[in-house]
């Protein structure tokens, strides 16, 4: 069955269900069986109390008054400036801080080598994406250096034309330059960050509800095995 056949029924299913909504489903396209499994990070709700919270007093008032002039949209877009200003190493911030409970049943699923081959991925493939690849990476005792290297390779595609036009459609009122690029120094800055504030990559697996136990079977279910060429189960985790 084509790729493309899968990604619209996919695409089909999921504009059925709600982009905020946790779901699991299976696609049977002739003989290929796929699991279709989402963990939405920062969804609406928290995304608006989260940037409140970081906003300034002043701002929180031009909130309130553009909602009373100029409706929603006039607020919305307010804090879509806000979120803007923080950049990547601050949507990382905000997505593990206040994403904890899909961080660990997006690690849950990855560290189950029945879902295995696994494909990750989200809206621009390197964000979202890139951070739950470190987070795995680090567990498995990769270094910063080694991590950092492989999220900044995105940057070739994110900077490309075809990907800056999707990106320009999806979120015009954020800072083009800003946000389509994978900069090395983003996710030293990031990694540096669990150090700091959850001493390390385990203390921060363990806090969100990824013990031990689960650390040890993510590590067994990334040791080198024989692949049959003949799986027909591929599981696709969208973040």
């Amino acid at each position: 069955m084509a790729v493309q056949q899968w990604f619209e029924a996919i695409s089909e299913r999921l504009s059925r269900s709600g982009a905020d909504l946790d779901i699991g489903f299976e696609l049977s396209l002739g003989t290929c069986s796929r699991s279709i499994l989402r963990f939405p990070f920062c969804d609406k709700k928290t995304m608006a109390v989260v940037l409140i919270g970081m906003a300034s007093a002043r701002t929180r008032v031009n909130v309130v008054g553009g909602f009373l002039s100029g409706g929603k949209e006039k607020a919305k877009g307010i804090m879509i400036k806000v979120f803007d200003q923080q950049g990547l190493f601050g949507l990382n911030k905000i997505i593990l801080d206040n994403n904890q409970e899909k961080i660990c049943r997006c690690l849950l699923a990855i560290a189950d080598r029945k879902n295995h081959p696994i494909l990750l991925n989200c809206s621009h493939g390197k964000d979202r994406t890139g951070l739950i690849a470190a987070l795995v990476l680090r567990a498995l005792g990769c270094s910063d250096e080694e991590i950092a290297t492989d999220y900044h390779i995105s940057e070739a595609h994110g900077t490309t034309p075809a990907a800056r036009a999707i990106f320009r459609k999806h979120s015009p009122l954020l800072t083009l330059e800003k946000w389509t690029k994978a900069p090395f120094s983003v996710m030293m800055q990031t990694l540096k960050y669990i150090d700091d504030k959850y001493q390390g990559i385990h203390s921060y697996l363990t806090h969100i509800g990824f013990d031990a136990s689960c650390q040890a079977q993510l590590r067994e279910a990334f040791k080198p095995q024989r692949i049959s060429t003949t799986s027909r189960q591929v599981v696709w985790a969208d973040v």
